[in-house]
């Protein structure tokens, strides 16, 4: 009878290990889930990361672009002033030589 008594306390063992090896798996899994949440964020934060720095390339660019024509109309801006003023000196020019024709006549 001690072989049998044996045998029984080696399948409680057994069970004992068995439940405890599912509760290990069921800390393995928790763990593995924790792991792949940490990379799933990880791996969304980098996307993120990613999206906001073309962002911030696509409106550096944009705003090069702006910079280039503000400059463009600014030249075209005090271009026209100075050809208003030069109309504006010729207007008198001519105001002047044809009034000192009048007085001539």
């Amino acid at each position: 009878g001690s072989s049998k008594g044996s045998k029984g306390g080696g399948e409680g063992a057994n069970q004992n290990h068995s439940a405890f090896s599912g509760l290990m798996d069921i800390e393995s899994g928790e763990r593995n889930e924790e792991k792949d949440l940490t990379q799933l964020t990880k791996e969304q934060s980098d996307v993120v990361i990613v999206m906001l720095r073309e962002q911030l390339k696509y409106e550096r660019d944009k705003n090069r672009d702006l910079k280039k024509s503000l400059e463009a109309k600014s030249n075209q801006t005090e271009s026209l002033e100075k050809q208003i003023h030069t109309m504006e000196k010729h207007s008198e020019l001519t105001t002047k030589i044809i009034h000192k024709q009048k007085l001539e006549i």
